[in-house]
């Protein structure tokens, strides 16, 4: 069985995306979540100054979690404009599909 970050390195190698430089570096912090509403958890506690982006590799309900969790920041109006993306990886995935098209 392959891990959540097997499908973004997947991602990163055969989707078609703009060239990277090498100015770029990637960090990676992988936090599995352990109970329901663990990414509302999560999400509301992030340092905001420590990331440039959240992926969520996972299917929408905790993608919905998470963009509660930054919504209900007390700095919400700067957790709103941290780019999530998302990786779809659930049974259904109609926010990603809905998206794409």
């Amino acid at each position: 069985m392959y891990s959540a970050w097997d499908a973004f390195h997947f991602v990163l190698r055969f989707c078609p995306c703009p060239p990277f430089t090498t100015d770029i570096i990637f960090l990676r912090r992988q936090t599995d979540t352990e109970y329901g509403k663990h990414a509302v958890d999560i999400a509301h506690k992030v340092d905001l100054d420590q990331v440039d982006a959240l992926i969520v590799v996972s299917g929408d309900g905790v993608l919905h979690e998470v963009v509660n969790g930054l919504l209900t920041r007390p700095d919400w109006e700067q957790a709103r404009r941290l780019p999530v993306g998302i990786i779809p990886a659930g049974s259904g995935n109609a926010f990603a599909t809905s998206v794409g098209e």
